[in-house]
């Protein structure tokens, strides 16, 4: 997958090299308590810089996801984005996982968050730009988001970006030990539907 990089009005979206496992391990550790209610059990080596090393590894090799991660963007005076990662703070990370082309161009939307940056708007920030890079350079159609229903943030925040619930996944994740219930949120591109009706 080819290296991504953009801004928003205040953070740098990018991939990040092998070379920053020790930050990554260290935002999925410090944020753990956070997470847990909406994540699979975890081995206590996900938590490593090893294993992420391997895992940003893997990631820069596949053409099946594009896994961002929101960083505090430095601006120089002139307020030009400077477009480092070393020094800036990880707040997030957002995932378009399970790429798939040809007919379907459709992916899984993912993201997680800094506890102590929540409820700014940065992840709102984030996904609306994330969004038009997957309808644009990327060139999908669809994108979906599995919510458990009884997480409701995350729930209002992606119907306000316009996702529509399609229905409900029975038992679809085991999150904590637990088979859960998750409802299905999709965004469709509106373009590409003017453009199969035009052709």
């Amino acid at each position: 997958m080819k290296r991504v990089r953009f801004s928003t009005e205040r953070l740098l979206l990018r991939d990040l090299p092998p070379a920053a496992a020790g930050r990554v391990a260290r935002f999925h550790t410090e944020n753990w308590h956070f997470h847990r209610p909406w994540e699979p059990l975890r081995h206590n080596d996900y938590f490593t810089e090893r294993l992420q090393r391997h895992l940003l590894r893997q990631e820069r090799r596949s053409d099946a996801i594009v896994h961002l991660w929101m960083l505090v963007d430095e601006r120089s005076a002139g307020g030009t984005p400077r477009g480092v990662w070393r020094g800036s703070t990880i707040i997030g990370s957002i995932t378009l996982s399970s790429i798939v082309r040809g007919f379907f161009q459709s992916c899984y939307l993912g993201y997680k968050m800094d506890s102590r940056y929540t409820r700014r708007g940065y992840m709102r920030e984030a996904l609306e730009g994330v969004i038009a890079h997957a309808f644009g350079p990327l060139g999908l159609h669809r994108l979906e988001a599995n919510v458990m229903p009884r997480n409701l943030p995350s729930l209002e925040l992606l119907r306000s970006l316009g996702f529509s619930e399609e229905g409900l996944g029975r038992e679809y994740l085991q999150i904590q030990g637990t088979w859960e219930d998750h409802l299905r949120m999709t965004l469709i591109d509106p373009r590409s539907r003017k453009n199969a009706a035009r052709s």
